[in-house]
Formats: C-alpha cells, sequence, structure tokens
C-alpha cells in the first residue's frame, strides 16, 4: 500500500514529502520526516508498513496558520484517527462536511476515495496516531466491510481511554529495531483496533465527548505528562494544580472528563499497565515490578494486579515471572 503526504503552503500550492519515505513498503527502522513549512512551524511524520495493506503513520504538527495535510494513495482506505493533542478535521470528496476531531477523541473513517484531508488548526500543535487499512483487510479483522455509498465516520468520536493512551505512547515512544519493531508496532495497531471495537460495542463505557474541546485541555495535558513521567511516586493534587495553574477543583474535575477516569484511578491503571510489559520480559521477579512501579508492599501489588487482569503476575509471559 502505498501513500504521499503532501502540505499546502501559504498560496494554497501543495509540497509533496520526499517519496523515499513515503511510497512503497516503508523500512521500519526510518526515522522521522520533518519538514519546516513556508509559512513557518513545522511537520513531523512517521510510517510504518506492518502487513501488506496496513500501514500505520504518526506525527506531530505545528502550524502558524489554517494548514491543510492531504493523505493520499493508490486505494481507498479505512482510517482509525487518534489525536492525542490539538484537533484536527476530517474531509474527502464523498463527505458533505469536515468531521472535526477534538484532542483526546477517537475515531473510525472511510471516504471511499484515495484522498482524505486533515485541516489542521494553529491555535495548538497536534499529535496524531493513524492506522490506515484496506477495507477488505478491515473487513477480515472486524466482520464488517462499508459499502461504496458509506462514506464519513464509521463509528462517531468517542474520548480515548487510558488504556489506549498507553498504547499511544508505546508506539511514538518505540525503541525497538528490524523485523521486531514491526511486529510489536503491528501488535500495538491491532490492539488499537480491538480497543476501539470494544469502546464502540458498548463493553468500555464513556461519556459522550462534545463537540468544542475542554477549554483546560493543554494544562490537563502537562498533568498528564506529569504524571506518566512521575507515576512511581506522583505528585499531590496540590503540586499539580501549582504545577500546571489550574486549581484543585477544575483540575480534578477537568481530568475526569477529559481522561475518563479520576487522577488516582489513572495513575493505578498505569502503573499496572508498566508492570505487565515489564512482566512480559521475564526478566524480572514479581517484587521487584512492584517496586519498580511504585508499591510498596507487593502484596497489595498482586491484589490489584489480579483485580485489573484475572490473573496473578507471575502466570503472565507464559513461562511466567523470575522466582523470587
Amino acid at each position: 500500500m502505498k501513500l504521499a503526504v503532501l502540505i499546502s503552503d501559504t498560496n494554497q500550492v501543495l509540497t509533496e514529502l520526499p517519496p523515499s519515505r513515503f511510497n512503497g513498503c516503508y523500512d521500519p527502522e526510518s526515522g522521522p520526516l520533518v519538514l519546516p513549512l513556508p509559512q513557518g512551524g513545522e511537520v513531523s511524520v512517521q510510517a510504518v508498513t506492518l502487513r501488506p495493506g496496513v500501514l500505520l503513520m504518526w506525527g506531530s504538527y505545528a502550524v502558524r496558520q489554517p494548514t491543510q495535510l492531504r493523505i493520499s494513495g493508490e486505494q481507498a482506505t479505512i482510517g482509525l484517527h487518534f489525536v492525542q493533542t490539538g484537533a484536527l478535521a476530517l474531509r474527502g470528496q464523498n463527505t458533505p462536511a469536515p468531521l472535526r476531531v477534538a484532542a483526546n477523541q477517537h475515531v473510525v473513517w472511510f471516504d471511499n476515495t484515495p484522498e482524505i484531508g486533515f485541516d489542521l488548526s494553529p491555535t495548538e500543535p497536534s499529535r496524531t496516531v493513524s492506522v490506515y487499512m484496506l477495507p477488505a483487510i478491515f473487513s477480515q479483522l472486524t466482520g464488517r466491510r462499508p459499502s461504496a455509498t458509506e462514506t464519513g465516520q464509521l463509528r462517531a468520536g468517542q474520548l480515548i481511554t487510558a488504556t489506549m493512551h498507553t498504547v499511544l505512547e508505546q508506539i511514538t515512544d518505540c525503541a525497538m529495531s528490524g523485523a521486531v519493531r514491526r511486529l510489536f508496532l503491528e501488535a500495538k495497531a491491532m490492539e488499537l483496533l480491538a480497543l476501539q471495537l470494544r469502546s464502540y460495542d458498548g463493553s468500555d463505557p464513556q461519556p459522550a465527548p462534545t463537540e468544542a474541546p475542554h477549554p483546560d485541555t493543554p494544562k490537563l495535558h502537562e498533568v498528564l505528562a506529569l504524571l506518566q513521567d512521575q507515576y512511581t511516586s506522583p505528585p499531590t493534587l496540590g503540586e499539580l494544580s501549582r504545577a500546571v495553574g489550574l486549581n484543585e477543583y477544575k483540575l480534578k474535575k477537568g481530568f475526569k472528563q477529559l481522561f475518563n477516569d479520576s487522577i488516582y484511578g489513572w495513575v493505578l491503571n498505569y502503573r499496572l499497565e508498566r508492570a505487565y510489559e515489564l512482566l512480559k520480559t521475564g526478566q524480572h521477579s514479581v517484587s521487584e515490578v512492584a517496586y519498580t512501579v511504585g508499591y510498596q508492599h507487593p502484596a497489595h501489588f498482586t491484589t490489584a494486579f489480579r483485580k485489573k487482569y484475572g490473573m496473578p503476575p507471575r502466570e503472565v509471559g507464559g513461562a511466567g515471572a523470575l522466582p523470587e
């Protein structure tokens, strides 16, 4: 599957990103492609072909005026789009009006044409992750294939869950190389699809997203970044409040609305997900992992882990964790 990424400048002239990175089978070793924009700002995009008919692309976009990014291919694709920060509007030739996707939302999109557009806003830098699939592949994986007249959002936008955020960060921060990197990224892309299906099927209930982004979204994402960096010994509510300049009431309420979890619940979930990744390596004992992710008592860790995953931590990874 081939894709070309094109970006319009101030005169609406499209600049195509160098085709060596965005045509044919993308090298899993290739790093991000960074392109300064004529009107100021910068686009950084990275793509990996996971298997025939499935492509993973992620990027960050900092623009100083409204800019359109176009993704053009040889065949129509279904896109799983996750907007981590900022906002964008999806547009296509067969879609009557652009679909706005706010920060912390995800959507499944199909236009039945080889080209779609991203409208980027200068209000806040955007970070996105997208999985593109040929309709036949999507049908094999989900049991559903959209008709030629079924265009636009196949599944309405919903909030990105804490688990989805973890998978997205694992994709963008992946430090593996070679075939292992491609296999890892493919597994994470399939996990995103599964999480989306669970979300849309109603087994992962969450409040419907509002059309307008939360006014404190940038500060709340700062809070999220602080928690990710310090999850083993997280800041207090007061420390977070002072760090981002948001009072405690707005902080607690906004965090719950944006990330569908309390601050305490998010940290607990994030610790357990980090623990699961460590246990899968088979290189650590349960006690080591418990202390590493911030638990003072391994027994408390084991109880929380079993409650989340339905099994004791020593059973993760087939052969199990290292003995104590």
